[in-house]
């Protein structure tokens, strides 16, 4: 395991049980997501899962960081499979979604990729490249009243994922 993975997934383990819900960290290979680590209770994703960049937040997150034209060329390409009744399958509202992730850097799902479940991602960046996502998922009930503790948790997991060694973030 490498230095970034390895610190994921220490970082991961440290905090899911202070936040209560599934963290991952997950980095784009160019058409899904990869994850890095994860940990916590409900889906997990296991370092070297894939997972799909339109149903779920951590791909939201790291789509929204390409240039538009290689989104609708994976769109074109790929289609958006719809996994649950959830799934957003039209690019119009997908064009929508990652647009505001683009301007707010918080990508969202709500029961697209596993039903009853809610997801946050923010990204983890290096200088100005964005590197990774890491995103905390939960019961739709819980995450519904937890939602800004979640994101002030994957933003706080991000910076001390790509802070230097040593280094206070």
């Amino acid at each position: 395991m490498c230095g970034f993975e390895a610190k994921a997934q220490q970082l991961v383990q440290r905090f899911s049980v202070h936040v209560g819900g599934t963290i991952t960290v997950g980095a784009w290979d160019g058409l899904h997501v990869v994850c890095v680590a994860g940990t916590g209770p409900g889906p997990q994703c296991r370092p070297g899962g894939i997972l799909p960049g339109h149903a779920t937040a951590l791909g939201k997150l790291l789509m929204a960081g390409l240039p538009r034209e290689s989104t609708h060329d994976i769109v074109e390409r790929f289609g958006l499979p719809q996994i649950t009744a959830e799934t957003v399958d039209q690019i119009t509202v997908f064009d929508r979604q990652l647009e505001v992730t683009r301007s707010t850097g918080v990508a969202y799902e709500h029961s697209e990729y596993v039903p009853g479940y809610a997801c946050l991602a923010t990204g983890a960046y290096h200088r100005s490249d964005l590197v990774a996502a890491v995103s905390v998922a939960a019961p739709e009930e819980r995450f519904a009243v937890r939602r800004e503790e979640f994101a002030a948790a994957a933003r706080g997991i991000a910076r001390m994922l790509t802070a230097p060694a040593g280094a206070t973030p």
